[in-house]
């Protein structure tokens, strides 16, 4: 990560192993990146969507996923990659569900967000945009 101008583009990519208690590390590593990049009011909120799309990824692929966000401009990019050629579904769960929210958060906070197969290797992408 370049460590220079505060409004410089600037990209990372962490790969984790499947297990979801590693994607704390995701999580607050995009957080910390955006507050020392000056864009505090935007960590929160990439730190839960990435948190969501990246244990989404885990558990549903049972794969390891990696992780890229990039910075350009006045926009923040968030792809998340895993192994699994299967599409997410957006749920409605019940209210006394404790799972299937994830894309409903990125829904409703991410300024645009989707999903596409890998153009290199297997698997799929599901990226979001905040800026």
């Amino acid at each position: 990560m370049n460590d220079g101008n505060n409004q410089a583009n600037w990209s990372y990519d962490v790969r984790i192993d499947a297990q979801p208690w590693m994607v704390a590390l995701v999580r607050d590593s995009l957080g910390s990146a955006l507050r020392r990049r000056g864009r505090p009011e935007l960590a929160d909120t990439a730190a839960l969507l990435v948190s969501e799309v990246a244990t989404n990824g885990i558990l549903h692929s049972r794969t390891p996923v990696t992780v890229r966000a990039q910075w350009q401009g006045s926009r923040l990019w968030v792809v998340v990659h895993d192994e699994s050629p299967v599409f997410p579904t957006q749920e409605m769960p019940g209210a006394e569900e404790e799972h299937g929210r994830g894309l409903l958060l990125v829904d409703g906070f991410a300024k645009s967000w989707g999903v596409r197969p890998c153009t290199v290797g297997s698997g799929k992408v599901v990226w979001f945009e905040l800026g």
